[in-house]
């Protein structure tokens, strides 16, 4: 239920069109997706966050 609450977060604290992740999101896909960080954002029951917009594949984005 956690993640839920998290990624409903996330949602209502992005902008439009944009996919928004926490870092714990972010630290198990970075090296797959480019990100550009947002600092100090008030997210409601978590407090200010730092959180990261997705901005395009990285180059070699394949999975092992």
């Amino acid at each position: 239920m956690i993640n839920r609450i998290v990624a409903s977060r996330m949602e209502s604290t992005g902008l439009p069109g944009r996919v928004q992740v926490s870092r714990s999101t972010y630290e198990r896909v970075h090296d797959l997706f480019e990100f550009e960080e947002r600092y100090d954002i008030e997210v409601k029951g978590k407090g200010k966050m730092t959180t990261y917009l997705l901005k395009e594949p990285a180059e070699d984005n394949t999975i092992n």
